[in-house]
């Protein structure tokens, strides 16, 4: 870690290490989150953009975006990545820290990230820890909604009724329910196939040869736009991808990704490349098989 970044490193440590001792001497504790702090330099992590951006023949001291990234786990899965009988979900802190001004970049399943930036000095890290450890709070007393997020008032009357702990345990069943962690981790894996080049692909759209599929039903479509779980995420999808019939975890993890959204309003997933019709059926762009059939036809 570079020289200059140690001190908060050092401090977002010293205070983390403090929170949970105090927490080790309280009846009932048994959770806390988990972050692991490393620096991060953006020239160092993406070697592909700082060519394309004609970085690589900067000075050393030209660009420099020095970070100190914190990534936190939250309770939710074991060691082995396999979920656990507990668990606060991550999207529920990233809505209550975004609510207290601290905007994590990205937020998953389990995991949190935030990045301090380059200018934040070593007393800023205390602050963090502060509402991480009202947070958990929060949880532990079941603190009402209505006095914690308020906001999600706005989402659903049924928040009216319910208070933090309830809420992340209901979260937290329903995505064991709908198997989000297995399906994202088999999506990942499926092998897609590219079946249309972007020229085809192009000539398709211009010519008014797609469709709008629904989620269930996109097994061998080939899709026109990026299809992703959320913008942070990896695509699982490119334009011009062919969705498997077989296996079916891809198209599944979209179902379960739509149904939580259904379940959770104000936590709901962005999936991008889905829209959402007049009908309020989740669908995706897609070409038609006949314009397809007719181009392949020899």
């Amino acid at each position: 870690m570079p020289e200059e970044r140690e001190p908060l490193a050092q401090a977002f440590h010293q205070a983390l290490r403090a929170a949970m001792q105090r927490l080790a001497g309280q009846d009932g504790h048994h959770w806390f989150f988990q972050p692991a702090v490393a620096a991060s330099h953006a020239a160092e992590e993406a070697p592909a953009r700082r060519r394309w951006q004609d970085f690589s023949r900067a000075p050393g001291s030209c660009c420099q975006s020095l970070a100190l990234r914190v990534d936190l786990g939250c309770p939710g899965l074991d060691a082995q990545g396999r979920p656990a009988s507990f668990g606060v979900p991550a999207q529920v802190v990233s809505r209550y820290l975004r609510r207290h001004g601290i905007t994590p970049l990205c937020t998953g399943d389990y995991r949190v990230l935030l990045f301090l930036p380059r200018d934040a000095q070593p007393e800023h890290a205390r602050p963090l820890v502060d509402k991480l450890l009202e947070f958990k709070r929060w949880h532990d007393e079941d603190a009402p909604l209505k006095q914690v997020i308020p906001d999600l008032l706005e989402s659903s009357p049924l928040y009216n009724y319910l208070g933090l702990r309830e809420l992340c345990a209901m979260i937290h069943e329903a995505s064991l329910r709908l198997r989000l962690a297995e399906l994202a981790a088999a999506s990942v894996g499926t092998a897609i196939r590219g079946a249309v080049s972007p020229a085809a692909l192009y000539g398709y759209l211009v010519n008014g040869e797609t469709e709008w599929v629904e989620l269930a039903d996109l097994g061998g479509r080939v899709v026109v736009s990026l299809i992703g779980a959320g913008p942070a995420d990896p695509p699982l999808l490119l334009p011009g991808d062919r969705v498997p019939l077989e296996p079916r975890a891809l198209v599944d993890y979209l179902l379960a990704l739509r149904t939580f959204g259904e379940h959770f309003p104000g936590f709901e997933p962005l999936l991008q490349g889905v829209e959402v019709d007049a009908r309020g059926r989740h669908v995706v762009r897609c070409v038609k098989p006949a314009a397809l059939a007719l181009r392949l036809a020899p």
